[in-house]
């Protein structure tokens, strides 16, 4: 391999470790500075979380810029004008990297999550978590309960139904919650499919695996979900949300 390969490649590693440097050490000193202030000023906790999302929708725009400098990741949307700029959708999306996360979040400036238990315990990310009102994966009736109340409350909410980012060789098997909230609302779904090329900080890949190119990340938007057509028309209400979740896995795979 060429020398300047070697070199462009160690180049990117200290990037890479920049960058997760600045969301880590950021995220800490959001959590401890800069949202107490926005918890102060803001009239409730619903409009507390808002803007704290808000800030991070900003935070990403930049750290999402900071990438792009670094020659770490550029980014590309398709069809975007399907998406309805609309508050109270639910978005799905597959989960291919890690980084996947922060340039959604940098693309919508409200954005409610769905997070694992894991990062709700983090010591540098779980005050950001908590101060932008995320929802925990709990157990199904509280969880549920939860989501249908902030898309009800005219908010978005991402969920990636399966749970953690998928593994190199394709999609894991998507979890029940996705189609349970499509199934039990009447909000609008919108469907997102998510390519990286080359893979970076995919589920077996360590944070210095760098590509001896800049990474490309894909977000296509594909529309609104039509229920009818993705539970076949069952009435029956566990049949149908197993419809929609295979459905939901069958499309976004053949989109990938």
């Amino acid at each position: 391999m060429n020398p300047f390969i070697y070199l462009y490649i160690f180049i990117r590693q200290i990037g890479t470790a920049f960058i997760f440097t600045v969301i880590s050490v950021g995220g800490f000193l959001l959590s401890i500075i800069v949202f107490p202030v926005i918890s102060l000023f803001s009239k409730n906790a619903e409009t507390g979380s808002r803007n704290v999302q808000y800030c991070l929708h900003i935070t990403f725009r930049m750290v999402t810029f900071l990438m792009r400098l670094l020659c770490l990741v550029r980014i590309k949307t398709i069809n975007w004008e399907k998406i309805d700029t609309a508050e109270g959708q639910l978005i799905i999306s597959n989960h291919p990297t890690l980084i996947d996360y922060v340039y959604l979040v940098s693309l919508f400036p409200q954005m409610d999550c769905v997070v694992k238990s894991q990062l709700w315990d983090n010591f540098f990310l779980r005050g950001v978590v908590r101060a932008a009102g995320y929802v925990k994966v709990e157990d199904p009736v509280s969880f549920k309960k939860k989501c249908l109340e902030r898309l009800e409350n005219g908010r978005n909410l991402l969920i990636f139904p399966e749970g953690t980012r998928s593994l190199p060789e394709g999609l894991r098997p998507f979890k029940k919650g996705a189609a349970s909230l499509i199934m039990g609302s009447t909000c609008k779904v919108q469907i997102l499919t998510i390519k990286c090329t080359p893979p970076i900080l995919m589920k077996s890949q360590k944070w210095y695996q760098v590509p001896s190119r800049m990474a490309n990340l894909t977000i296509t938007a594909h529309g609104e979900l039509d229920r009818v057509k993705a539970s076949s028309g069952e009435e029956k209400l566990i049949k149908a949300q197993a419809n929609v979740n295979a459905y939901l896995r069958e499309y976004i795979e053949s989109c990938i």
